[in-house]
């Protein structure tokens, strides 16, 4: 963490971190969690192909 002064722009810093960390993590997950059900119709197997 860079050395800023105030509480404040710590805060921020921490604030845009997590800002970019769960943007990338949402860039994953997302169309990970939608795969499956692009790949099947039977229940079971969207079940299969995710376990």
């Amino acid at each position: 963490m860079p050395d800023l002064g105030s509480a404040q722009a710590r805060a921020l810093w921490v604030g845009v971190v997590f800002f970019v960390g769960m943007s990338a993590y949402t860039l994953f997950a997302v169309p990970y969690a939608a795969m499956p059900a692009e790949m099947s119709d039977d229940p079971h197997e969207r079940t299969v192909i995710m376990s």
